[in-house]
């Protein structure tokens, strides 16, 4: 498990590290922005299967119709439990209705 401060920080963990499993990664980021982070880590091929979770404290439907688009596999509203990161991990990619 790797821990980031800023977006540009996480995106340097991550391409030292290959491919990850699972980025939990909170709507408001440092340095970047969230649609450009996700947009940035998906142009990577050892990422394209990397899970992308979404923490916010409820962005809107615009917001998350939009981090969808760019490549969140789903969200979880703040505050949340490990439970529902299992949950959102056992059912599989959002789709956008």
């Amino acid at each position: 498990m790797s821990e980031a401060d800023s977006g540009s920080q996480a995106l340097d963990v991550l391409y030292g590290m290959g491919a990850a499993d699972i980025v939990l990664m909170d709507w408001r980021l440092y340095e970047t922005s969230c649609l450009e982070f996700i947009a940035q880590l998906r142009k990577q091929t050892a990422h394209y299967t990397t899970v992308i979770l979404l923490a916010a404290v409820e962005p809107g439907m615009p917001a998350l119709h939009r981090a969808l688009l760019a490549g969140v596999d789903d969200y979880l509203i703040k505050p949340f439990t490990s439970r529902q990161i299992d949950e959102k991990l056992a059912k599989g990619r959002v789709t956008w209705q």
